[in-house]
């Protein structure tokens, strides 16, 4: 979500990890290096499949503990061998149109090599310019992404003179 009064963007992660070794993990760590245009002071956690602890071992990295987790494997239980982390975070500064926030995390299953996950990647490509200063543009855009129809919401509490512009990815007016 687009703050704004402050320009920052909030952004929702999940980090899905399943044990698909041949034994229970009695313990698993979660380990997440932010981008730097992420601010770890803002994380915000939402839910956890299991009991964890949280900590911070460096500056910019998010490390969640589950201890005696014993989570089945998936050849013994496939459904109960899934786990998962779902957290908010902000941004340091206002996200320009085009620019890309990327995340992925490690997952280490007791003592084994760490599980690296995919890059989640954020795009920003849609932008609200507010050029009278009004500090919260009464603008929603629905469904976004979208690669067909759009419905764009608008409204003033007064009279005022607006301008609307729909620009693509590329900042070409459409």
């Amino acid at each position: 979500t687009y703050d704004p009064t402050s320009g920052v963007t909030r952004l929702q992660y999940k980090i899905r990890f399943q044990n698909t070794g041949t034994f229970p993990a009695t313990f698993i760590e979660v380990l997440d290096t932010l981008e730097s245009k992420l601010d770890i002071r803002t994380i915000e956690m939402v839910a956890a499949s299991h009991n964890y602890t949280l900590s911070f071992p460096s500056p910019n990295v998010l490390k969640w503990r589950f201890d005696n987790i014993n989570l089945p494997d998936s050849t013994s239980n496939e459904a109960e061998s899934h786990g998962f982390i779902v957290f908010n975070i902000s941004t340091k500064t206002p996200i320009n149109l085009g620019e890309v926030v990327q995340n992925r995390a490690g997952i280490y299953f007791d003592f084994n090599e760490p599980v690296i996950t995919n890059y989640a990647t954020t795009s920003f490509t849609v932008g609200v310019h507010d050029p009278f200063g009004l500090g919260s543009l009464p603008l929603s855009i629905a469904p976004n992404p979208t690669q067909d129809n759009v419905t764009l919401r608008y409204s003033l509490t007064e009279s005022a003179d607006s301008e609307l512009l729909i620009t693509n990815a590329q900042g070409v007016v459409v």
